[in-house]
């Protein structure tokens, strides 16, 4: 009977021994898969943010290219009615040396006129310094006309100048301000590394202890094995 009951009792014992093991190994299994999982779940958001803000950076220098060829072609502008405003102010000295050269002749066809004997006037000297006046007058008048377009052309081509100019000014502030944006999200990639680095280092003197405390059956402090 009694060693019937001692079998009975190291049965016992065996059965709450095996359920103790298979109890910490779940208890493992689950740690070990929570821990893996975790680890998942970091790199899983340290991949996921990598690559928003490499997506970032590649619509920021997209949008940078963009404002460039923008640039590009104001600038274009610009140099087109600086060009068209050089070739008014040309072609308005040239209107404005004309006029006073033909101020200067009228007077000497009138004087001309006045001198003209009765041979002279027979012959058509008369009408023809009459037309040579008239036509003069008349070409003032159109170069007069021509000086009024060319003041109203000269304003347009000014406040066009204006208005580009205000453009690069807004299209060096936008490039900039991408810049800076990009700037920063490489300073927080930078940084994430760094972190990360660490973390990793941290990571592996923590499991290096641990295998130490495992080696060496490290309990406690009072130093026992």
């Amino acid at each position: 009977m009694r060693l019937w009951l001692l079998r009975q009792h190291l049965r016992e014992k065996k059965m709450q021994r095996h359920s103790d093991i298979l109890f910490a190994a779940r208890k493992i299994n689950t740690s070990w898969r929570s821990y893996k999982k975790r680890l998942a779940t970091v790199e899983t958001t340290h991949r996921l943010a990598t690559e928003r803000r490499r997506l970032a950076i590649r619509t920021l220098a997209r949008a940078r290219e963009t404002l460039a060829e923008k640039l590009r072609v104001n600038r274009d502008q610009v140099d087109s009615e600086k060009a068209s405003l050089e070739w008014t102010a040309r072609r308005m000295r040239e209107l404005r040396i004309f006029d006073r050269e033909a101020a200067r002749s009228i007077p000497k066809i009138v004087l001309k006129t006045e001198l003209l004997g009765e041979m002279d006037v027979r012959e058509g000297w008369k009408t023809a310094l009459q037309n040579e006046s008239q036509k003069i007058t008349n070409q003032r008048s159109m170069a007069w006309e021509e000086l009024r377009c060319c003041r109203v052309h000269v304003a347009r081509v000014k406040k066009n100048i204006h208005r580009l100019q205000r453009e690069q000014e807004e299209l060096f502030a936008r490039m900039d301000a991408g810049d800076a944006k990009i700037h920063e999200i490489s300073v927080r990639a930078r940084r994430a590394e760094l972190r990360r680095a660490a973390d990793a280092r941290d990571a592996a003197r923590s499991r290096k202890i641990r295998a130490e405390v495992v080696r060496w059956k490290v309990t406690g402090g009072d130093g026992s094995r």
